[in-house]
């Protein structure tokens, strides 16, 4: 009988490897979506301003800045597995230093908890995302982008959604506590990750970093794109739904219809061109961006556009992935991808402070018409930047 840990076909990643990868993203989305999502629902709940939800967004300075660090994984790759091993604990710790503030009495302390465990999430983020550029051709990686979206998406349901609701019932202290052990235990299957998958690599240079210049348009598309995400808590708290009821929507409802929506975009991307499901993908994610701009809606159908328009951002995000791995070299894979999620992140950050901005004197629907206009705009330009295909005939 065949080992587990065997090689899938086209792929050099085996199976107990791509469950690590599942549950590295996993780590990764618990605690960014209980600050991205969460929060923010929270902070609304208790009469916080647009313009402070809008400076959550602060939380997006680490992924928008890790492209500075992630040349030290192409460098000394050998590095690689000892941050997969150890991250997770950090992180673990990272997020039990909330058990000595709470965002209802204390932000600040909460934001750098955030920045610091951001930090270390974009870490991991770039060495996972080295590995199945590596080791992955167009198909096996569609399938690897899938599980890590996917990963991440039910780590989000446990940060956006469970933690909001184990607060309420068992306390905060308990919550952080069951979180960071939740933590540690899927940080575990890093040691599933063999030492003879990390090839070596030598240090980039700039020009080795993206290999289509035309892909830079694509992170800033996106990231404007994104920014009305991070106000879909606030809309509908300012619609009469509490904190934990929104947390329910979009920590859980939307959070778990990702899973079918990266899944979709994952067989998408392995039966049509990349092209193709992109500007599918745009042009469903601008409609529902633009229903919320344009049609007054409440109740159940806000909720209903909210949730779906959530959980395009996971369909979209296996594509764009795609997008990105297919436009990087990969000597400077580690380098390449960071840099191009940076670009995305530091749109998100600097566009959502500002729109946090706009919203406070002009209502939600300036915020959710300049991501339309870059959802239209990234549509009307893929052709442009994808000249990849995924292995589709």
């Amino acid at each position: 009988m065949a080992s587990v840990n065997a090689s899938l076909p086209g792929n050099r990643l085996g199976r107990n490897e791509l469950g690590a990868i599942f549950a590295l993203n996993l780590v990764q989305g618990l605690p960014a979506y209980f600050f991205t999502v969460a929060m923010p629902a929270l902070l609304r709940d208790r009469g916080a301003s647009l313009d402070l939800v809008g400076l959550t967004y602060v939380v997006w300075l680490p992924w928008a800045l890790k492209w500075i660090w992630a040349p030290v994984f192409d460098a000394r790759p050998l590095l690689r597995l000892s941050v997969l091993r150890a991250g997770p604990v950090a992180l673990a710790l990272a997020f039990l230093s909330l058990l000595w503030s709470h965002p209802e009495h204390d932000v600040a302390p909460v934001l750098v908890t955030a920045a610091l465990a951001s930090t270390i999430g974009a870490t991991l983020q770039i060495i996972v995302g080295a590995e199945v550029i590596h080791r992955t051709d167009s198909a096996a990686r569609a399938i690897a982008n899938v599980l890590q979206v996917t990963g991440m998406t039910l780590g989000g349901v446990m940060g956006g959604a469970v933690l909001l609701g184990l607060s309420e019932h068992i306390g905060w202290t308990s919550s952080i506590a069951a979180t960071a052990t939740m933590i540690v235990l899927a940080g575990l299957t890093a040691f599933q990750m063999r030492k003879g998958s990390i090839i070596p690599s030598r240090r980039p240079s700039i020009r080795d970093v993206v290999t289509n210049r035309r892909i830079l348009v694509l992170p800033v598309l996106v990231g404007f794109g994104n920014v009305a995400d991070g106000f879909l808590g606030a809309w509908l708290v300012d619609q009469g739904h509490g904190a934990v009821e929104v947390g329910r929507y979009l920590g859980l409802f939307a959070v778990l219809a990702m899973i079918p929506a990266s899944a979709v975009a994952g067989l998408l991307l392995r039966t049509m061109r990349l092209g193709r499901t992109l500007i599918l993908l745009f042009a469903v994610k601008g409609g529902l961006l633009a229903a919320m701009a344009f049609v007054p809606m409440q109740g159940i159908l806000a909720v209903a556009v909210a949730v779906t328009a959530f959980a395009m951002s996971a369909a979209l995000m296996t594509a764009v992935w795609q997008s990105y791995m297919a436009s990087v070299s990969e000597s400077a894979s580690a380098t390449g991808f960071a840099f191009l999620t940076s670009m995305e992140a530091l749109v998100i950050m600097l566009g959502g402070m500002a729109a946090g901005q706009a919203a406070l004197q002009w209502g939600y629907s300036p915020v959710f018409c300049i991501s339309v206009t870059a959802v239209c705009l990234a549509a009307l330009m893929t052709p442009i930047f994808s000249a990849s295909r995924t292995g589709a005939p």
